[in-house]
């Protein structure tokens, strides 16, 4: 837990160790649920807090226990789905591309996705505008639901599944 509400601490920027700490724990300390929140909350600052984050994903996550399509889910699992659906919904409320891109990156074997491959993608599938792209892509890194560099992608296991039992 220690361990957890430094990580939210350091990066928030949020001198709120109370409410870091009962998020950490709602999150079960799970790094990619923290990382979620922690990009979610950078993201939307004026308007998040730690203790609202916290609201919302006991609510989100109450929606999700209700869902018989997610009955097969690992607890870890309903954890990384329901951040990640906070997520998506502040990305889709900008870029609903950003969607369809991870919607076809949790499609792939979970591996580092050539960068060609998605480009080549999106130009096929959606248009060829590279500003949609690249404004499409960067949602999905800023709330961390990937990682790229020039040439590769990432996407973890983990989101490729949720994503997947999403859609």
């Amino acid at each position: 837990e220690d361990e957890a509400v430094d990580y939210l601490l350091k990066e928030v920027k949020d001198p709120d160790r109370d409410q870091a700490l009962l998020l950490a724990k709602e999150l079960g300390c799970l790094p990619l649920a923290l990382t979620h929140a922690a990009a979610y909350i950078n993201k939307n600052k004026r308007i998040t807090t730690f203790k609202e984050y916290t609201e919302r994903f006991k609510s989100e996550g109450l929606k999700k226990l209700h869902s018989a399509r997610n009955l097969r889910l690992t607890p870890e699992e309903k954890t990384v789905l329901t951040t990640w659906d906070i997520s998506m919904d502040a990305i889709v409320e900008s870029c609903e591309l950003s969607l369809e891109l991870a919607c076809f990156l949790s499609s792939l074997a979970h591996a580092p996705i050539p960068m060609v491959i998605i480009e080549e993608w999106f130009k096929t599938c959606v248009g060829p505008s590279e500003a949609e792209f690249d404004t499409a892509l960067g949602y999905l890194e800023d709330y961390s639901l990937i990682n790229t560099t020039k040439t590769i992608c990432n996407m973890h296991m983990l989101v490729q599944k949720v994503i997947g039992s999403e859609v």
